[in-house]
């Protein structure tokens, strides 16, 4: 594979100018624009740094060279990633673009086709993404999705920000924060005039980059290619902050998270958020996902996407009728984020995560044709609740009574490390008939006692403790009475 990527990287170098702009057209855009927002920021423009440059401090790698269009993104999202791990103080080398651009899980684009930060966020967040270069050397022309085991990944990248089209500030900010941004624009050389690139028609956006630094005495970002190491500044090129696209659809990748604390991830959106659901007159919406562990296994994360309009949500998990771990966070861009349980939570069944986003949108994927392939399956896994009330209970499934609801997913994972097989846990068994069973709405208030939950006949989603006789334990569990 070597031998192959030296010889594309001489083919490239003897190439004329004019194949630059033929590299362009490997950014393919998203059915659903998430950067089309705005937000208030602590800081303005005047206090951030005149200029920047993540190369000063070594968190960028040498440009490389992708060859072909279509790759643009995958190499992009490495860029970012490797400065975001090298910021945070692991030097793990180059991510493998290779991977990332021949396993596209859940999405329907080629290698040759193309991609976007969407795309990298949604794999990455599945823990499908990114591996060590040396796992899986770049080459062009070979599609193939191989085998992958965690020993090919240095870490894993659980959180990401879909930033506001044109916020300066936001972009700058997260390069501080984060090392580079991954960025769109639409790329052909009869727009660079001398070093500085300048585009300011109305195409679509066809590339990707990173952004790594800027300059306000000339008014440019930073901006890192991988037409090799040759091209510009040793990679770089300056694009003016007049250019139309380079602010239109930034994405920070924010999250390192290490192997040991992740091992399987649970999910029913395959391709991440697609879409959303807005109810009027709401302040509160909340998702209830059930997962299922493969085995025994210790849930130590939880992640969700947010959209804009929820500058917070509630993590909640239940386990029976425990509630095991709740956590508020802020959320202040578009996105994806991943929170880690304060202490792990032994699952063997089913538990529930569920997320409370305090607005009006619940996040979900859809299908757009050509682009992704969501996977939807029957009611029983997923729901979603208007206002916290349990009376108001949306079933998500094929056989959903709203049509609207059949071919949606939540946009809520789960992630589980496995307990090794020397580690005891203690398990007390239960009597299988209960004495007594108690139950509750999702919101924890108390509705009545039964001696059986057949005695109980109301309709919605419940909460039933059941508690056995002589034995101080008692077993709790959601279930949706239709």
């Amino acid at each position: 594979m070597k031998n192959i990527y030296t010889i594309l990287t001489i083919a490239f170098l003897l190439a004329p100018m004019s194949s630059h702009a033929q590299m362009a057209g490997g950014y393919i855009p998203s059915p659903v624009d998430f950067h089309n927002y705005s937000v208030s920021h602590l800081k303005t423009a005047d206090e951030l740094p005149s200029k920047y440059d993540s190369r000063d401090f070594g968190y960028i790698t040498e440009s490389r060279n992708q060859v072909i269009s279509g790759t643009c993104w995958a190499f992009a999202t490495c860029d970012a990633v490797e400065a975001l791990y090298n910021k945070s103080g692991h030097s793990d080398g180059y991510l493998s673009p290779q991977l990332m651009s021949n396993c596209h899980y859940g999405f329907l684009l080629t290698k040759q086709d193309g991609g976007n930060f969407n795309i990298a966020t949604s794999i990455m967040a599945n823990l499908q993404s990114p591996a060590y270069e040396e796992s899986f050397p770049y080459d062009a022309y070979d599609e193939v999705c191989p085998d992958f085991t965690p020993d090919d990944f240095p870490a894993y990248t659980l959180g990401a920000y879909f930033l506001p089209s044109g916020d300066m500030v936001a972009i700058k900010q997260c390069i501080m924060d984060y090392g580079a941004v991954g960025a769109s624009m639409f790329y052909d050389n009869k727009y660079l005039s001398g070093n500085v690139y300048k585009y300011t028609g109305e195409e679509a956006a066809n590339h990707a980059v990173s952004l790594i630094g800027w300059d306000d005495d000339e008014r440019v970002f930073l901006a890192k290619f991988n037409w090799g190491s040759f091209m510009f500044d040793n990679g770089v090129l300056k694009i003016s902050y007049d250019d139309s696209l380079i602010m239109s659809g930034c994405t920070a990748f924010t999250t390192r998270v290490e192997k040991s604390e992740v091992s399987n991830a649970y999910y029913y959106n395959r391709s991440g958020m697609h879409g959303t659901r807005i109810w009027s007159g709401v302040d509160k919406m909340s998702t209830l996902s059930y997962f299922t562990p493969k085995s025994k296994e210790k849930l130590t994360y939880v992640g969700a996407y947010v959209t804009e309009d929820s500058p917070e949500i509630t993590f909640t998990v239940m386990v029976g009728s425990e509630v095991s771990f709740t956590k508020t966070i802020q959320c202040p861009y578009t996105g994806f984020y991943s929170v880690k349980l304060d202490n792990p939570v032994i699952v063997d069944n089913t538990f529930i995560v569920a997320v409370d986003y305090y607005s009006n949108t619940v996040p979900l994927e859809s299908k757009s044709d050509g682009y992704n392939d969501p996977t939807f399956i029957p009611v029983g896994s997923q729901y979603i609740q208007v206002n916290g009330d349990d009376r108001q209970t949306i079933e998500i499934g094929t056989d959903a009574p709203i049509e609207d609801f059949r071919t949606v997913n939540l946009c809520v994972k789960a992630y589980t490390t496995d307990i090794p097989t020397d580690e005891e846990i203690i398990e007390e068994s239960l009597d299988t008939v209960p004495e007594s069973v108690d139950v509750y709405g999702t919101d924890g208030h108390f509705i009545k006692n039964f001696k059986s939950k057949n005695d109980f006949l109301s309709k919605g989603l419940f909460i039933f403790v059941e508690h056995f006789k002589d034995k101080p334990q008692s077993k709790g569990y959601l279930e949706y009475r239709p």
